[in-house]
């Protein structure tokens, strides 16, 4: 609670050096009183249920880290040692999820649109690919070479092509995001089948099982830990790739609201919606640990997010 208690003071007790024309609302000490009541609850709640202190402490850390941050910032921002509008202040940071939220929704709906649907065509496509690499040595006889020397190709590298290719920036922003996301859930998905002990196959053929039942029964819940570290790896280049499709001339999003907004020179709002896209990788990734800790329910824990 301290570390708030002092952003309060910098932020009210500093004087605004060259504070322009216009005054912009004040919205970062009513955001930091809600802060020092969720500091009073997280308390509250980790005396009281001993069972989620770890989730308490969990918050009540970020929290402290938030406001350590926010200080230096304050102090240079109030004292004019950081210009505007590179780098704006906290207040209207935090205003434009309250002044500009309409257009924010929007963005966020039409960038997780565009991100699920290539998201889940690349890892439909890597794990399929996958699943035959590592099965069939005909099909990887025939196309690994080729997997090899096209995976590794930036996705961004692509965009020329694509935009000539796709009849749209939508289309060929899902091709973008989809190949961003196929090499590693293709490459980790074949790894997985490649290492299943032939000790488990051996003994399921003594059992009776033919090739599909093997393929699924044994291999596939064999290589799904291989697979869920695919998906966890691609997502952080599909999350970029969101971008940089989003700025190829798209009309919504949150790639197109970043650049929007750079173009009017409104700082404030690339932190914000920055901000977003870290808050929205966390979710989804979260989305992604909870399947896995449900499919593969013996290694619940050992991965942890």
């Amino acid at each position: 609670m301290t570390i708030w208690l002092i952003v309060l003071a910098v932020h009210n007790l500093i004087p605004q050096v060259n504070p322009g024309f216009k005054i912009p609302a004040d919205y970062l000490s009513p955001a930091a009183l809600l802060v020092l009541g969720i500091t009073l609850v997280s308390w509250i709640t980790a005396y009281f249920a001993r069972g989620r202190r770890e989730n308490v402490l969990a918050i009540y850390r970020v929290l402290i880290v938030l406001g350590v941050a926010l200080i230096p910032w304050e102090v240079a921002e109030r004292l004019a040692w950081i210009k505007p509008p590179f780098f704006p202040t906290v207040s209207k940071v935090i205003g434009v999820y309250i002044e500009d939220y309409p257009t924010l929704l929007l963005s966020i709906a039409y960038s997780m649109r565009l991100m699920i649907i290539g998201y889940v065509i690349g890892s439909i496509a890597g794990i399929s690919f996958g699943l035959a690499l590592g099965w069939s040595k005909h099909v990887s006889n025939w196309s690994m070479f080729w997997m090899r020397l096209i995976g590794p190709i930036p996705a961004t590298a692509w965009i020329p092509l694509a935009i000539v290719i796709f009849p749209n920036t939508f289309s060929a922003g899902i091709f973008l995001i989809a190949f961003a996301s196929w090499f590693p859930v293709m490459m980790l998905t074949w790894s997985g089948v490649a290492g299943v002990p032939k000790a488990l196959l051996e003994a399921a053929q003594t059992l009776g099982a033919d090739d599909k039942r093997l393929l699924r029964h044994v291999v596939i819940p064999a290589a799904l830990p291989n697979v869920f570290v695919g998906l966890f790896m691609s997502l952080g280049t599909a999350f970029a790739i969101l971008v940089v499709a989003e700025m190829m001339g798209v009309k919504a999003g949150l790639g197109w609201y970043i650049t929007w907004a750079q173009g009017w020179s409104e700082y404030h709002k690339v932190y914000a919606s920055m901000l977003v896209l870290g808050a929205l990788f966390i979710i989804v990734v979260s989305g992604v640990f909870k399947v896995r800790d449900r499919l593969l329910s013996w290694q619940k824990g050992i991965l942890r997010w």
